[in-house]
């Protein structure tokens, strides 16, 4: 999707979006083709084919002025189609930790992602190339999901971006993830169990 929106061939586009006959008027006018770039080199609008072909074959680039970190949104995730497809399902990957690590993506800062079919349970690697169809029949997560949804939701410090509270580490069990996120007078402690045994933790 990156690929396709923002890194854009606009002759390409052009040809796409409007008639042959616009397109052969500005063809006409010699305007080169150009690559306009406007989010960070990395992953699918880095350096992969089509940047690379721009660059050998002398066409502009038109990049960002200025990509500024702090204002990015870290997405959080236990499975996207890389995972899924290529390293593995929830189970294989996490074992029965999976929700728990579920509950991290949620409350740390940054922007949660739910990947096709994981609130319905999924349970297998999807194909990657081809078309392959989610069993939509079992929704066993969705209530875990939504519950989920619903505390980021209200609490005004598990917000995304400037927006929410940063961390703030508390001291816990080996084992145990704890912390604190503070906005005005919001406050939400997390404590995540990472073990297969029971913990105690004193929400300090």
């Amino acid at each position: 999707v990156c690929q396709a929106i923002f890194n854009i061939d606009f002759i390409g586009a052009l040809s796409g979006m409007t008639s042959p006959k616009a397109v052969a008027t500005l063809m006409a006018r010699a305007l080169a083709p150009a690559t306009l770039t406007v989010v960070p080199l990395f992953h699918v609008s880095g350096l992969h084919a089509q940047l690379l072909t721009t660059l050998r074959n002398g066409r502009r680039l038109v990049f960002m002025h200025r990509w500024d970190p702090a204002q990015a949104l870290r997405m959080r995730f236990t499975a996207n189609h890389d995972f899924n497809s290529w390293h593995g399902t929830d189970a294989e990957l996490y074992g029965d930790a999976y929700q728990a690590l579920a509950v991290l993506t949620f409350t740390l800062p940054g922007m949660p992602l739910i990947y096709n079919g994981q609130e319905s349970g999924l349970a297998r690697r999807l194909a990657f190339f081809e078309k392959d169809a989610i069993d939509w029949q079992h929704h066993e997560l969705t209530d875990f999901y939504r519950s989920l949804i619903a505390l980021k939701h209200r609490h005004v410090a598990l917000a995304a971006g400037a927006q929410g509270a940063p961390v703030a580490l508390l001291e816990s069990p080996p084992d145990v993830v704890a912390f604190a996120r503070r906005r005005g007078a919001d406050v939400v402690r997390v404590a995540v169990n990472l073990s297969p045994k029971p913990q105690t933790w004193g929400g300090q």
